[in-house]
C-alpha cells in the first residue's frame, strides 16, 4: 500500500562502496513511500529500487502479544528486524496484497550487515503513525562487499494496517 501523505525516504549520506568501486543504487531516487502490515518501504518511482525493514515473524507475534517487546533501540542485523535493499523490476507490484500474480523481479539484494534502527514512538501502537531512523546503515551484496548507505528515515502513515479490503 502506497504511503499517503509522507515523504517516506530520507537518504542523509551518500552510499560508499568498500574496495574503492561505486554503489549500482541511486539512492536519491527512493523518494516513494510503500507501507503493508509491518514492513516499511521506500523506493524509486520506476519501482526499481526497494529499501525496506520489515518486523521479522517471531518479533510480530510478540509483538502482538506485548508492544512494549519492540525495544526502541535496536542493532541491525537483529533477530526482530530484517532490512534489505533490492534492485529489480516491479519491486512493488502486488508487493502487499497476495492478489494474482506478482510481476516483480529482484534481480539483486543487500542484506543490512549493520546500523542501528531507532523507532519515533515506544511502544508502538497499531495503525498509527510510526517513523523508522536507521543510521550507520551498511550493506552487503552477493559478492560480500560492504556497502555504507549513511542514514535512512521509512515512515509509515498506518503500522500495522492491512490494506483495504482485507
Amino acid at each position: 500500500m502506497r504511503g499517503a501523505a509522507s515523504l517516506a525516504v530520507a537518504v542523509i549520506a551518500a552510499a560508499r562502496s568498500s574496495g574503492g568501486t561505486s554503489f549500482p543504487v541511486e539512492l536519491d531516487a527512493l523518494t516513494e513511500s510503500w507501507d503493508c502490515y509491518y514492513a516499511l518501504a521506500g523506493g524509486a518511482p520506476d519501482q526499481t529500487t526497494r529499501i525496506r525493514i520489515e518486523l521479522a515473524g517471531s518479533a510480530r507475534v510478540a509483538y502482538s502479544l506485548d508492544a512494549a517487546s519492540l525495544p526502541q533501540i535496536d542493532e541491525l542485523p537483529s533477530d526482530r528486524w530484517k532490512a534489505t535493499l533490492d534492485v529489480g523490476t516491479d519491486l512493488f507490484d502486488n508487493w502487499c496484497v497476495d492478489i494474482g500474480a506478482p510481476r516483480s523481479v529482484i534481480m539483486t539484494t543487500y542484506e543490512a550487515v549493520a546500523g542501528r534502527l531507532e523507532l519515533s514512538r515506544w511502544p508502538v501502537v497499531d495503525r498509527e503513525p510510526l517513523t523508522v531512523w536507521i543510521r550507520d546503515l551498511e550493506v552487503a551484496g552477493p559478492d560480500g562487499r560492504v556497502h555504507t548507505i549513511g542514514d535512512i528515515e521509512l515512515t509509515s502513515d498506518a503500522f500495522g494496517q492491512p490494506p483495504p479490503g482485507l
